[in-house]
């Protein structure tokens, strides 16, 4: 058989066995059960086949269409027959069989692999390649695999963007963010023993009421008391609350 795999994909419609060996051969993880999957396939293809042929009435290749059979065997037209020429319908795949389609794994089907690109990468080929077609089906799932990881960077870049430009134009935001200077500049002081006296002279732009609003916050407090657990009290018994 030329293609085990479409054939298989074709028998699991209706066959349970072959819906399981697909099923077995998408899932699989290692290498090592990816080739027992294609074996198993192969196998199980190959047997059905030795089936149809030694039983040629459920090989629907050695059926016999009577309407077929009754009609003339000599076609030919002449140059006095003004009919027109037959041509062959060229059947049509279904979605499901069609391996231009996306793949079956949602994630690679996002980045626009198709099902043979993504049975390629699982070494299955699904019709034979020359050593261009393999270098052509690399070079198409390397290409897409890369920009969608640009095209995902973008998007987040963007997004991003659009939040700090937000944040930006939010005057809470941007009061908090005022607030967290001083909170940085009173730990350093803190830090170095200094006192608010000094605090309040060098730190340009605290005053009292900053300190007693930055106060308001339990978390600045907790801040505050790491560095020196008689800064808050200090502060209140000094300047009141």
């Amino acid at each position: 058989m030329a293609n085990w795999l479409i054939e298989l994909t074709r028998l699991a419609k209706t066959d349970k066995t072959a819906l399981e060996l697909l099923g077995q051969l998408k899932n699989a993880s290692t290498e090592e059960e990816k080739e027992k999957a294609k074996q198993n396939g192969k196998e199980y293809i190959q047997k059905t086949q030795e089936i149809q042929t030694d039983n040629p009435e459920t090989n629907p290749e050695t059926q016999i269409d009577p309407v077929a059979e009754n009609q003339p065997e000599n076609t030919t037209q002449t140059g006095d027959d003004d009919s027109e020429p037959v041509h062959a319908q060229k059947k049509e795949v279904e979605a499901k069989y069609d391996m231009s389609e996306p793949a079956f794994n949602p994630r690679l089907a996002k980045m626009g692999i198709t099902r043979e690109e993504e049975l390629f990468q699982m070494h299955v080929y699904v019709r034979k390649l020359t050593r261009e077609d393999k270098m052509e089906i690399r070079r198409s799932i390397y290409q897409k695999k890369k920009n969608y990881t640009r095209q995902t960077q973008e998007k987040f870049r963007k997004q991003r963007e659009e939040k700090i430009a937000a944040l930006q134009a939010d005057p809470e935001y941007q009061k908090y963010q005022n607030q967290q200077k001083f909170v940085l500049r009173i730990e350093e002081a803190l830090t170095n023993h200094y006192n608010i006296d000094w605090m309040l002279k060098n730190i340009d732009g605290l005053t009292v009421e900053v300190i007693r609003e930055l106060l308001q916050n339990p978390a600045n407090v907790n801040r505050f008391k790491e560095k020196k657990d008689t800064f808050v009290p200090n502060f209140y018994k000094r300047f009141g609350k």
